[in-house]
């Protein structure tokens, strides 16, 4: 694989990991557009749950943000289920 190959891969790659993030995001609400008549404004959701305006070029920081948000809530949700005792031994008490 050339290095113009590798490059136009990582390039695609990013991009998609950043429509993704940026479809989610929107659908969390973390991140809103606004399109007015005098503009096209984003509001980013903060930790406290207020909203800020922000700078189109600050809207990656955002998404990066959001996605480490995400990433806490699925480690949160993964060490409750293995806090939680397996379903199939509860299972398998009634049954004996």
């Amino acid at each position: 694989m050339t290095s113009l190959t590798f490059v136009a891969v990582l390039a695609l790659a990013l991009a998609g990991w950043a429509v993704r993030l940026w479809v989610l995001a929107q659908r969390a609400e973390h991140l809103v557009v606004l399109r007015l008549d005098r503009g096209t404004f984003l509001l980013a959701r903060q930790p406290e749950g207020r909203y800020l305006l922000i700078n189109p070029f600050r809207a990656p920081a955002a998404l990066v943000r959001f996605e480490v948000l995400l990433t806490r809530e699925r480690w949160h949700a993964f060490r409750a289920a293995l806090a939680r005792p397996p379903r199939w031994s509860r299972t398998a008490a009634h049954l004996h």
